[in-house]
C-alpha cells in the first residue's frame, strides 16, 4: 500500500487545520465507504498473514464501527489500471527479495523477528482473501462492493453521489481522486475514541491550490502512477508546485543533471493526472448496495467453525451485531442509531 509519499506530513505542517480528531458519536447516522484492501492489508501484517485470524478481525472491526452507530460500506479493489503496471512490478520484485531473505536467513541469531519484518514485505491481498472477507459480508448482512479497478476511487464515487459520508482508508490517495472527507484510523476498539478525519476543501484553502495543482503535487511527491524525481523530496516538490502550478513549469527549474527525468516521464504524468481525475467507477447513484439482515445462527457456525472463535465470543458479536442493525428498503443494513446530538461512549469492542 503506498499512497501518496509524504502528503499528510506537508498537511500537518502547511494546512493543519484540515486535519481533525472526530468521535464516533460525530460519524453516528453516517455510511462510511471503506477500502477493504487496506483493512485486510492491516490485519495480515499484525497477524502474521494468517488469513482466519484477518477474517475475524474483519469482522470485530464492523461489528464495533456498527455499535457505534456507523454503517460501513467495504469497497474491494477489481482489476489493477495498465497505469499501474511498472509499480506493481516492482512490488513483486520486491516481494521475491524479501522472500529470499527469509529463507536465506533461517539459521541466522535474530531470525525471527527479522522473519518477522521480512514477511510483511511479501504480504499480497489474493483472490481467497477477498472471497472470505465477501462470504463473512453476506453472513454479517453488511454491504459491499465491487470497484471495477482502484477501491479509493469507487469509494470517492460513493461519496460524490451521496451514498457515503466519508472514505475510510490508510491511503491519502483519496485526496487526489477527490475525496470531499478522508477518515484514517477509522477503528474504535481497545480504548481507541477518536479517528482522524482530513477535509478536502480545507486542504485546498490552506494551501492555495487548485484540485489539478494538488494532482500535480501528488504526482510529485510520489504515488502508484508515476516514477519519482531523483533528488525530489517533500520539500522541494511542495516549493516547486506553489511556486510554478504546474509540473511542466516546475521540471524546468530542477537541475537535470543533479534531477535527471525518469524516461517517458511527462508521459506518465499526463496519465496519472486523468486518471486521478477519471478514474473507472460503478456509479453511485445506480448501485444497489445489496445487504440483508444478519443471518444469526449461520454466522456463528462460520466464525466458530471456520473462523476459529470462542462460542461464547461469537455469541455476544453476533448478538450485538444484530441488536444494532436493522434493514432498511434500500437494502444497507442501516445501524439504529443513538441520535449524533447526544454524546456517548464508543463501543469499545476488544481487539480489531
Amino acid at each position: 500500500i503506498m499512497g501518496v509519499l509524504n502528503l499528510m506530513a506537508i498537511l500537518r505542517e502547511h494546512a493543519p487545520s484540515s486535519i481533525n480528531q472526530v468521535t464516533p458519536t460525530q460519524l453516528a447516522g453516517k455510511h462510511i465507504a471503506i477500502d477493504a484492501s487496506v483493512s485486510m492489508y492491516q490485519f495480515l501484517a499484525t497477524t502474521q498473514q494468517d488469513t482466519l485470524a484477518m477474517v475475524r478481525g474483519l469482522f470485530l472491526r464492523a461489528v464495533n464501527l456498527i455499535e457505534n452507530g456507523i454503517t460501513p460500506v467495504y469497497v474491494f479493489d477489481g482489476k489493477p489500471p495498465d497505469i499501474k503496471t511498472e509499480t506493481l512490478a516492482r512490488r513483486e520484485l520486491r516481494r521475491k527479495k524479501a522472500a529470499d531473505q527469509i529463507a536465506a536467513s533461517a539459521n541466522g541469531p535474530d531470525h525471527e523477528e527479522e522473519a518477522i519484518r521480512l514477511a510483511r514485505q511479501t504480504m499480497k491481498v489474493t483472490a481467497e482473501h477477498v472471497k472470505a472477507c465477501k462470504e463473512l459480508f453476506d453472513l454479517m448482512g453488511v454491504a459491499y462492493v465491487q470497484a471495477p479497478e482502484e477501491a479509493e476511487a469507487q469509494c470517492v464515487e460513493l461519496v460524490k453521489s451521496g451514498r457515503c459520508y466519508a472514505v475510510g482508508s490508510e491511503d491519502s490517495d483519496v485526496l487526489p481522486f477527490g475525496g470531499a472527507i478522508l477518515l484514517k484510523s477509522l477503528t474504535f476498539c481497545s480504548g481507541k475514541t477518536h479517528a482522524t478525519q482530513v477535509n478536502l476543501r480545507e486542504v485546498l484553502n490552506k494551501l492555495n491550490l487548485g484540485r489539478s495543482e494538488l494532482i500535480d503535487l501528488c504526482i510529485l511527491l510520489g504515488c502508484d502512477y508515476c516514477d519519482t524525481i531523483k533528488n525530489v523530496g517533500q520539500v522541494t516538490a511542495f516549493q516547486l508546485l506553489k511556486q510554478y502550478r504546474s509540473i511542466e513549469k516546475a521540471i524546468t527549474h530542477i537541475n537535470q543533471v543533479k534531477s535527471p527525468l525518469p524516461s517517458g516521464y511527462m508521459e506518465r504524468v499526463r496519465k496519472a493526472r486523468d486518471y486521478f481525475s477519471r478514474p473507472p467507477v460503478k456509479k453511485g447513484g445506480e448501485l444497489r448496495l445489496q445487504a440483508s439482515a444478519p443471518q444469526k445462527d449461520a454466522l456463528i457456525h462460520h466464525l466458530t467453525q471456520k473462523l476459529g472463535m470462542k462460542l461464547g465470543q461469537a455469541n455476544e458479536r453476533v448478538g450485538s451485531l444484530v441488536k444494532y442493525s436493522i434493514v432498511t428498503e434500500e437494502t444497507v443494513a442501516r445501524p439504529a442509531t443513538v441520535p449524533a446530538s447526544k454524546s456517548v461512549p464508543a463501543h469499545n469492542g476488544g481487539e480489531c
